[in-house]
């Protein structure tokens, strides 16, 4: 580190030498003895000085951005590290799913499996990218709904209530899909008590709640989901999820991008 610093000097003093002689070619008769004189040197010194504090100035400027390409290409990795550790998740669930109606209905199992395949194909296709709108996502969980409104019936309630003008807003891709797995999981789900998701804008966030059905063996929750998404917000934007839950409802709100 010395040694360059040290050669970065001699270099630059010699091309302030060199500069200060070519500036002063037109308007100096005795060239060698100018080169030997006190004024050549405080010449050579000053350019010396100004030329290290541009190239001081230039380093710093390069560094910045190396560094700030450095964070992003970091963050998007981080990013499609926990988009990855969601999917695996999410396509063990649904096959588990499709071995329950096979055993069951055979015919049911067919339209699954149809439905299965609209999911898959959007997870396939949004996979490189890091936000969906929310009418790409919405869509999304048309299909998703279904396929759960196979498994339980009436069992399972869905309200939308997204203003038209949020459709373009954008979201991280799955998020929806995360939150209604997260509710189902958590849940007791029958028609005797039926689980309700309301899925809402109001223009700055995407709220899903659901009421609360305790499931009477069910263990506690790791967090993990909404880690990962309360991550991918913090990575994408800067901002952070909101969770609440008073008892009886529980609600995540998601900020609109």
């Amino acid at each position: 580190m010395g040694l360059r610093l040290l050669s970065e000097g001699v270099l630059v003093a010699i091309v302030s030498g060199i500069l200060v002689v070519v500036v002063n070619l037109p308007f100096i008769s005795d060239m060698g003895r100018y080169v030997f004189s006190v004024p050549f040197w405080k010449s050579v010194a000053a350019a010396t000085l100004i030329n290290i504090f541009i190239l001081a100035a230039a380093e710093f400027l390069i560094q910045t951005s190396i560094n700030r390409s450095l964070q992003k290409e970091n963050a998007l990795l981080k990013y499609r590290q926990l988009k990855n550790q969601i999917n695996p998740h999410f396509l063990f669930n649904s096959l588990n799913v499709l071995v329950s109606l096979i055993n069951k209905d055979s015919g049911l199992a067919v339209k699954y499996t149809k439905k299965l395949s609209a999911v898959y194909r959007y997870v396939l296709t949004q996979d490189e990218q890091d936000t969906v709108t929310v009418r790409e996502e919405t869509e999304f969980i048309e299909n998703y709904i279904g396929i759960l409104k196979t498994r339980f019936n009436e069992g399972l309630e869905f309200r939308f209530d997204i203003k038209p003008s949020d459709m373009t807003r954008r979201v991280p891709p799955m998020s929806l899909q995360l939150l209604i797995e997260n509710a189902v999981k958590h849940n007791a789900v029958s028609p005797e008590r039926p689980l309700s998701i309301d899925i809402a804008s109001d223009g700055h966030f995407l709220c899903v709640s659901n009421n609360i059905n305790p499931r009477l063996s069910s263990g506690e929750g790791t967090g993990v989901g909404l880690k990962n998404l309360s991550n991918k917000y913090a990575i994408l934007a800067g901002r952070d999820i909101s969770v609440s839950d008073d008892g009886n409802v529980f609600s995540v709100k998601l900020p609109l991008l």
